[in-house]
């Protein structure tokens, strides 16, 4: 998308956030700037955004947004003091943030609204507020601009309840994490996984003092036709406040690969073994990958485990089956990745080099020779990439591979 057209998409998002409030168009339509930032910047000029930190304290969120000019007066916070409870002791800003800021949404969705996150980094969220009437005009809006925005709220079945004691909580969790584990790996075992070291080089486990406070598991399948590469799924279990939130992604992972990307000293290439990843929540909703299954007691556990593997069996199988093959994978490489909010038109320069590998692997050195041939002579590529980085990976495969040396 060109500058131009570019900010004009922003202004027409300006216009669905905020149809009264022309000021914010026009900050765009002004500005010098990415337009997007632009709109960020007029959305908080004119009060109808708030900025709230990954370290705020719950009383702070709740203050903060209370105080924006778009947040419903018909909202009704009497559920907070049950789902937050000691903060003192049992807030955990690394998690339990976010958990906040969805039950938040949950509500506002509850009496019409949407609380929208148009930035979410490592270091907050930037939050505004929209009428669900315009809610599927916006999300539409900002993926034609290329930055689609999130709704933040949680699933259905997540319950409320007071909490306990930290120490009966801290207790209560980690069995339920066990009778988690124990029964994934299980339903794994009999679609044909087994269990997986991690394949992206992090620890599997996090905590908090010593309180196990978040678990990856992952798990592998055989490899299929492409030699090297391991179908693999992630499920991330982290505690929030009173519940736990599972995850899952989807994996294909190679580590010839990944040796290659590693020995290939360049900014912004992965140092991993991926080859190409997707979250489940993807598959339900391409705005809002991040969705979680949740569960707060036993009683839970089979229903999480049932929809987890929906997925498994489901769309995460149909999508490893369109790369299953060298010929699907080097078709694939030439496309963009629709996941990727900065460049989703441009190859995805982490899956093409990937299979540039593996295509040498499986005997396809000349295919793979073509592939980075075309690649090199595009007049774009998606950030972080260029023409430099392209022209010094394809030196370092020619000097490792001297088959791929030959067809370059």
């Amino acid at each position: 998308m060109e500058f131009d057209d570019g900010r004009q998409a922003w202004v027409a998002v300006a216009r669905c956030i905020a149809p009264t409030r022309t000021v914010v168009a026009q900050a765009i339509l002004s500005g010098e700037d990415d337009p997007y930032d632009d709109l960020r910047s007029g959305l908080d000029d004119a009060g109808m955004s708030v900025y709230v930190d990954w370290r705020s304290n719950p009383d702070d969120i709740r203050s903060d947004l209370s105080e924006m000019g778009t947040f419903p007066a018909a909202f009704i916070w009497d559920w907070y003091a049950d789902f937050v409870g000691d903060t003192t002791l049992d807030w955990d800003a690394t998690n339990d943030t976010m958990s906040l800021l969805e039950e938040i949404g949950e509500h506002c969705l509850e009496i019409g609204f949407a609380l929208i996150s148009l930035e979410l980094d490592a270091d907050g969220y930037d939050l505004t507020m929209i009428d669900c009437a315009r809610l599927e005009e916006l999300l539409d809006l900002t993926a034609q601009a290329g930055r689609p925005f999130r709704v933040l709220r949680r699933p259905a079945s997540a319950k409320i309840a007071p909490k306990p004691t930290r120490q009966a909580r801290a207790t209560g969790a980690a069995r339920l994490m066990d009778l988690l584990r124990d029964s994934l790996t299980d339903a794994m075992s009999q679609v044909g996984y087994s269990v997986s070291t991690p394949l992206d080089g992090q620890p599997a486990e996090s905590f908090k003092g010593r309180q196990l406070r978040s678990r990856r598991l992952w798990f592998s399948a055989p490899e299929g036709e492409v030699v090297g590469m391991t179908p693999a799924i992630v499920a991330w279990i982290h505690r929030g406040s009173g519940q736990l939130a599972i995850r899952g992604t989807a994996w294909l992972a190679s580590s010839a690969a990944g040796d290659m990307a590693r020995s290939v000293s360049q900014q912004g290439l992965r140092g991993d073994d991926e080859v190409e990843s997707v979250s489940f929540g993807y598959f339900d909703n391409r705005h809002d990958p991040s969705r979680a299954l949740y569960l707060s007691t036993e009683t839970d556990l089979d229903w999480c485990v049932s929809n987890f593997m929906n997925y498994v069996r489901g769309p995460v199988d149909l999508w490893q089956s369109a790369r299953n093959s060298m010929d699907k994978l080097f078709a694939l490489a030439r496309t963009g990745n629709p996941r990727d909010a900065r460049d989703p038109v441009n190859p995805d320069w982490t899956r093409l080099r990937a299979v540039a590998v593996l295509g040498i692997e499986n005997g396809r050195s000349q295919a793979s020779a073509e592939l980075l041939q075309w690649y090199s002579k595009r007049p774009r590529f998606a950030p972080p990439d260029s023409a430099e980085r392209v022209a010094a990976f394809d030196a370092a495969l020619a000097q490792r591979y001297p088959d791929y040396a030959r067809h370059r």
